[in-house]
């Protein structure tokens, strides 16, 4: 059991380290098109799509890899694995995007 939260947290790191770089500069894309509250929940909502598309593509590059150690991807008749993967993906994907977007929105409101 604690071998799969450590699992899980490695992991969480990894994709939070690699996605805080390219969020930033999407962050500033998005606030350079804010213009007010309703944009502000539709770039909270644009950053749930991004890391979306994060899943979709860790998704897929996990189906066509077929790694030993994430069985449950290769025949999987329940849909776990695509439940796991997705927790395993978002969550930190989100927190990046999320991040970079208030740090961008803060330096803009400095300005």
């Amino acid at each position: 059991m604690l071998k799969a939260i450590v699992f899980i947290v490695v992991i969480w790191i990894l994709t939070f380290g690699i996605l805080v770089l390219p969020a930033r500069p999407v962050g500033r894309w998005m606030v350079r098109l804010s213009k007010g509250p309703i944009s502000t929940l539709l770039d909270i909502v644009l950053c749930v799509v991004r890391a979306c598309n994060v899943v979709a593509i860790g998704w897929i590059t996990l189906v066509f890899w077929r790694p030993d150690f994430f069985p449950h991807v290769i025949s999987d008749p329940t849909g776990f694995g695509k439940i796991f993967a997705a927790v395993l993906l978002f969550v930190p994907s989100f927190l990046a995007f999320l991040m970079g977007y208030l740090r961008a929105r803060k330096m803009v409101e400095a300005q």
